[in-house]
């Protein structure tokens, strides 16, 4: 432990069965921190916006669920700069056409791809 001391560090006791631990900074806050990188330090933007296809996906299936409840979680929706595609299985009682009129009406979607499958 006299080394220790010699190299100018101190001896914190503690009650415990754990060894005494030198703590470098019992002298005081360390000096300045080494320049490890250059250039300014960095920032943290803000989460970026959701995307435009992200909320027209989501006004779909929003507007699925309403149409046809839990059976739009059987469906697929994709988009791509305003192209929305379906994919999945659509139940026989839901009338295919009115659906994708009403999703056609949807602000951001240009175009429907319907992979629709009827199921029985």
């Amino acid at each position: 432990m006299a080394w220790l001391l010699a190299a100018g560090l101190t001896v914190t006791a503690c009650r415990s069965s754990v060894p005494p631990v030198a703590s470098p900074l019992a002298h005081g806050p360390p000096g300045p921190t080494p320049d490890i990188g250059g250039g300014p330090a960095p920032t943290f933007a803000p989460p970026a916006p959701i995307s435009e296809d992200h909320a027209v996906a989501q006004s779909v299936r929003a507007t699925l669920r309403s149409a046809i409840g839990s059976s739009a979680e059987k469906i697929h929706v994709s988009v791509r700069k305003g192209e929305v595609t379906l994919k999945g299985s659509l139940p026989a009682s839901v009338d295919r056409q009115a659906l994708l009129d009403q999703l056609e009406k949807l602000p951001g979607v240009d175009q429907i791809e319907d992979r629709l499958q009827v199921s029985r």
